[in-house]
């Protein structure tokens, strides 16, 4: 067949050439006498290089073919097929160029065809990998720089700009470049196509990588490390010397370095394990191959999403649905949804169930969508231990880890967008809508029921069902199960600064305080709502012992605690009826049927108003 093509290619060029010719006869006819022949000869000379040209380059595409077909590509790792792709595009575009001729259809089938099934190869062994590191995981956070930015990984140093060494140095990373803010770094526009005059006039592109740029990074910077191991590797302090910003150099950036927009914070660095750093750089991978084989891109995205989908199932299993002391329920219909698309490879198929049993050849095909193994914690992460807080650590590891997987894709998004087809641009932004939008309620949901073991307010509200609230005497000393609460928080917070800032980064110690304040206030409503009888004393104290947690739970942490839950379901019982049915409509979904039915039926009004409030309440919750 490739003969047949090239003989078919040899007879375009002869007609191609004779056409040439005819026309340049045309032009000698009109020369003026004594000219002729010069001027023919010099006209045959072009046609015979041009011909001659573009027998070259079919015969350089054929030997390609012949190569490609021949190289056991499946052998070679990831960075080296891809160093392999960028040559044969670069010497396409040489090609093209030197020829002044398309290519032959025939390289580029060839290209894709090896890529398909390189891609394969390479996703299956990647998702094995990716697979035994979560079950040997211990996940604890990986220490970083506090500059870390994920473009400045190997497996993204495709996208930064040839022109500019600097910029890719050492020196970014020391500098104060926010975490994912590239736009001094990376080059988004579109990569210029190369040219041979080019590399006539420059043949130190020959020794060039065109996977990495024509201009090479620095081998080993001032500091003697790369840009690799300064981004990725993880940092190991001093003995007896605490990693601090006080323990950090102050080392001046460099001129040509990046800084940080003028009123824009650097994020802080992700606080994540082995697991997540390990699909970040998958994450550059895949990009790469997306970008030196635009017709496959839409399929090598699909499979990248395959490898998202695995970590945040591993993360949701693991710490998520282990002990569930709030339900499913709480989650968005968005969040469930996806937790069931997540779950469905990991639950095995009903043996008994024939009604959608494939044809083996379809299932040969979704390789990449087969059932997988039910994931194992590795056992040294003791999710029962109470002295680890039910390996709080571990469970703040992965639940972060999400928060950096948001970070990472909404970062990478247009570079995505960017080597997609109109037919796959739509794939990328339902993903994005439908799974990583909604990761954040996915993390939430981890810490809610993380923190719902940590305080048990169980006790809390048995002990408030023991408090008299129809007291007839107003008092100045609040109830005994205030103390008690205060007591255990004040246990957990101990705890927490054990563990260290190194173990619990700020966002996530701010929304386990958050959540300590929701469930709490869960549980003085919950007690409160207990109430059988109520006077105006009664709810006075209810006022002053919520003021009493307040005033001493606010110096255990400098997040401030909402009220409002608590406060507005105690301020209603002075409400009149005509501010009563407003106050249902507008604050019933905080609280249960059984809460609000209770409060109305404490409240000092007539049968008949309590009847109609009643009934307004069923209605609303109906």
């Amino acid at each position: 067949d490739n003969d047949d093509n090239d003989d078919n290619s040899d007879g375009s060029s002869s007609r191609a050439a004779a056409a040439s010719a005819t026309a340049s006869k045309g032009r000698l006819q009109s020369l003026p006498a004594g000219s002729t022949s010069t001027y023919s000869t010099l006209d045959y000379l072009e046609l015979k290089v041009q011909h001659a040209r573009a027998k070259l380059w079919q015969d350089i595409q054929r030997q390609v073919v012949m190569f490609l077909t021949a190289t056991q590509t499946a052998s070679l790792n990831a960075a080296d097929y891809l160093d392999l792709l960028a040559h044969v595009r670069r010497l396409t575009e040489i090609g093209e160029d030197f020829s002044q001729r398309a290519s032959s259809p025939i390289m580029a089938q060839a290209v894709k065809e090896r890529t398909q099934a390189y891609v394969v190869n390479f996703h299956r062994r990647t998702l094995a990998e990716l697979t035994a590191l979560i079950e040997q995981d211990d996940w604890s956070a990986v220490a970083v720089n506090k500059d870390y930015n994920i473009f400045l990984l190997s497996e993204f140093s495709f996208l930064r700009k040839s022109r500019k060494p600097s910029l890719v140095s050492q020196a970014s990373v020391d500098s104060d470049v926010s975490v994912f803010d590239m736009e001094s770094l990376l080059s988004e526009g579109e990569r210029a196509p190369s040219k041979l005059a080019d590399y006539r006039s420059n043949t130190q592109l020959f020794s060039s990588n065109p996977a990495k740029g024509s201009s090479p990074e620095p081998s080993r910077p001032a500091n003697g490390r790369g840009a690799k191991s300064a981004a990725a590797t993880p940092i190991k302090p001093k003995s007896g010397q605490p990693r601090t910003p006080a323990n950090t150099p102050n080392r001046a950036p460099s001129a040509s370095a990046p800084t940080t927009p003028a009123g824009k914070a650097r994020p802080p660095p992700p606080h994540a394990s082995k697991s997540a750093f390990k699909l970040v750089a998958a994450c550059g991978r895949y990009l790469h191959m997306m970008d030196v084989l635009p017709a496959i891109a839409t399929e090598t995205l699909q499979r990248l999403f395959e490898l998202i989908d695995l970590f945040i199932y591993a993360v949701f299993h693991f710490f998520g649905e282990d002990q569930l002391h709030f339900p499913l329920s709480v989650l968005s219909t968005n969040g469930n949804n996806l937790l069931t698309r997540i779950k469905q490879p990991f639950t095995p198929p009903d043996e008994t169930d024939t009604k959608g049993k494939k044809e083996p050849k379809a299932e040969a095909e979704e390789d990449s969508k087969s059932t997988h193994k039910t994931l194992e914690l590795n056992s040294d992460v003791d999710r029962e231990n109470q002295s680890s807080l039910y390996a709080l650590a571990a469970r703040i590891t992965g639940a972060e880890g999400l928060a950096f997987i948001i970070t990472v894709m909404k970062s990478m998004g247009a570079k995505f967008a960017q080597r997609l087809d109109e037919a796959g641009k739509p794939l990328l932004e339902d993903y994005l809508r439908t799974t990583i939008d909604h990761l954040v309620e996915l993390r939430w949901f981890i810490y809610k029921n993380t923190v719902s073991r940590l305080l048990n307010t169980d006790k809390m509200v048995s002990q408030m069902a023991s408090v008299k609230w129809d007291i007839k005497e107003m008092t100045t000393d609040h109830s005994n199960y205030v103390d008690v609460l205060i007591a255990d928080f004040r246990v957990v917070a101990t705890r927490l600064d054990t563990l260290g800032a190194t173990r619990v980064p700020p966002p996530a110690l701010n929304t386990i305080w958050r959540e300590f304040y929701e469930i709490s206030n869960m549980g003085f409503v919950e007690g409160f709502s207990g109430a059988k009888k109520c006077t105006n004393e009664g709810r006075a104290l209810m006022q002053l012992d919520y003021k009493q947690f307040l005033s001493k739970i606010t110096s255990l942490s400098t997040v401030k605690p909402p009220t409002d839950l608590v406060q507005n379901y105690i301020t209603a019982y002075y409400l009149p009826e005509e501010e009563l049915l407003e106050w249902l409509k507008k604050h019933h979904q905080q609280y249960t049927p059984r809460q609000l039915s209770q409060l109305m039926s404490v409240l000092p009004v007539k049968k008949s108003v309590r009847q109609k409030l009643n009934k307004q309440v069923d209605e609303l919750k109906a």
